[in-house]
């Protein structure tokens, strides 16, 4: 079947389809995810002065009936991102949400190769970001076209053992494992033994620390800009007025939580906590994620203790968090944080990694999170 992938067309005709095309995915049961059916974004619109922006594309073909229908699409997203050897910011592409009827109907089981393939010739520098985890199609898919894969890794840090073993659905959902959950909850052994799992050092003693909550990202958000990017082999722009872009003010869920050293600000960690209910990994617990965070590499445990402490304050059952540099994963072990199994996935395209060398140095000195590329959802 010949397709044609272009721009969304800025038609009524082209919107329908796009709509048709959403519900034949519902009806074959695909609610989490869904095409955008209009021809820009109001969300991240394109413009002069744009520091984020995204662009629609669609993949269409012409029954023999007549008529537009929609058999899938994609989204590029561009953000200025900061590489080490360059010193500078340039947008980068990320692929986000390529959909194909597909998965819903075999007879275009082919469309989602095309799909991933159009967005590579449109924009060689690729990257993409979650997934649902490494051996989900997607991922494994762009694994055979030559992109390189690899997760980023889930740290956990659980405050309160009792609502974690009564509702941790990742580990009660294997053979067993929800009477062993049990037992431990109600003998006091999963407390004893997550107390020893977490052991952390004592607190860090430094001179003159102080911890604020900010309404919004200011000033003190680009001097930590400016102090902490060079040491990434690659980072996204973290100053406050793409913060701000990206955090609204107006969303009362964000939690900005600055650490600061003798008057000057070292780094600093955006955080969430909220109740989930009948979530598909954590049940029914009190959610904490540190979903966006800088400093440099060496101030990454004091920002960690500023979350931790924060998050404890707030309730929260469990804290997690997915963080792709080396140093950061250090302060997070050294903090107690244990490892768990990442659904979130790195994908770079084939000249992206050539771009990028040397490779193996490039990624574990990446700074990418939870704040990168479709940014914090399902937290």
């Amino acid at each position: 079947m010949a397709y044609r992938i272009e721009r969304f067309p800025d038609s009524a005709e082209a919107r329908a389809a796009a709509h048709r095309f959403n519900e034949r995915l519902r009806q074959g049961g695909v609610t989490e995810f869904e095409l955008m059916e209009s021809t820009f974004s109001s969300y991240r619109p394109e413009g002069p002065g744009k520091l984020i922006w995204q662009q629609y594309f669609l993949a269409m073909d012409e029954p023999a009936e007549g008529g537009l229908e929609v058999r899938g699409g994609y989204m590029l997203q561009f953000q200025g991102y900061r590489r080490a050897d360059l010193g500078f910011s340039k947008p980068y592409g990320w692929l986000r949400l390529p959909l194909s009827e597909g998965v819903v109907n075999k007879r275009f089981a082919a469309l989602g190769m095309l799909i991933v393939r159009d967005a590579m010739k449109r924009e060689p520098l690729l990257c993409s970001l979650g997934m649902g985890g490494i051996h989900r199609p997607l991922p494994r898919l762009m694994a055979g076209l030559g992109w390189h894969v690899v997760e980023v890794p889930f740290h956990f840090h659980v405050l309160h053992p009792a609502a974690f073993l009564r509702n941790i659905r990742i580990l009660r959902q294997r053979r067993g494992m929800s009477t062993v959950c049990d037992i431990a909850r109600w003998s006091g052994l999963g407390w004893l033994g997550l107390k020893v799992l977490q052991m952390r050092p004592p607190r860090l003693r430094q001179p003159d620390i102080k911890i604020t909550l900010e309404p919004a990202f200011a000033g003190w958000a680009d001097a930590v800009w400016e102090r902490s990017a060079a040491h990434y082999s690659f980072c996204a722009e973290r100053t406050a007025a793409l913060l701000d872009t990206l955090y609204e003010v107006e969303d009362p869920r964000w939690i900005r939580c600055v650490v600061w050293r003798q008057g000057e600000p070292v780094g600093w960690a955006l955080l969430l906590c909220s109740d989930v209910r009948d979530h598909k990994q954590f049940g029914n617990m009190r959610l904490g994620s540190i979903a966006d965070c800088l400093s440099a590499p060496a101030d990454a445990e004091l920002v960690v203790r500023a979350a931790m402490a924060e998050l404890r304050k707030r309730g929260a059952d469990i804290i997690v968090t997915n963080q792709m540099h080396q140093d950061w994963n250090r302060a997070l072990k050294r903090s107690g944080f244990l490892s768990g199994p990442s659904n979130f996935v790195w994908a770079l395209s084939p000249a992206s990694k050539k771009h990028f060398e040397p490779y193996s140095q490039f990624v574990p000195n990446a700074h990418i999170n939870r704040g990168d590329g479709d940014g914090p959802i399902n937290l």
